[in-house]
């Protein structure tokens, strides 16, 4: 009798810490999860059809903050040097949005023009590619 209440104890031991080290682990699962912050992009192409050889021409680039962590924009990278960048602000808090905007110098090019810059992030997609597209008249 004694060895089964003894038994029984056990087992009883045995399921509560069985169960209390799977709610931990699944708690830090959880927070893995939520390690990136968010963002969204309210437009991530901007096409400005036909312009003038000599013109500038800005992309303006509205990022929001959607998740629960700061957003932190770490760098913007165009693939042209025909283009230069600005970042409102590089820290983003819960809520907020910050502007990006790419600024193109069309003198000296002809024909269609598509720029791309690079935003690297600490969200779980680490780069987002913003795009901007014309076409150059003499």
């Amino acid at each position: 009798m004694k060895f089964k209440y003894s038994l029984l104890l056990y087992i009883l031991i045995t399921s509560l810490l069985v169960c209390c080290t799977n709610k931990k682990s699944n708690s830090n699962n959880l927070n893995k999860q939520e390690e990136y912050a968010q963002l969204e992009i309210d437009i991530k192409r901007h096409y400005f059809g036909e312009v003038s050889n000599d013109t500038i021409i800005t992309g303006n680039f509205i990022i929001k903050n959607t998740g629960s962590k700061e957003l932190v924009i770490k760098s913007v990278k165009p693939n042209c040097n025909c283009t230069s960048h600005y970042i409102e602000k590089e820290n983003v808090e819960l809520g907020d949005s910050t502007l990006i905007k790419l600024i193109l110098n069309t003198k000296g090019k002809y024909g269609e023009i598509n720029v791309n810059a690079i935003v690297s992030t600490n969200t779980k997609t680490k780069f987002y590619n913003l795009t901007m597209k014309a076409i150059v008249k003499e």
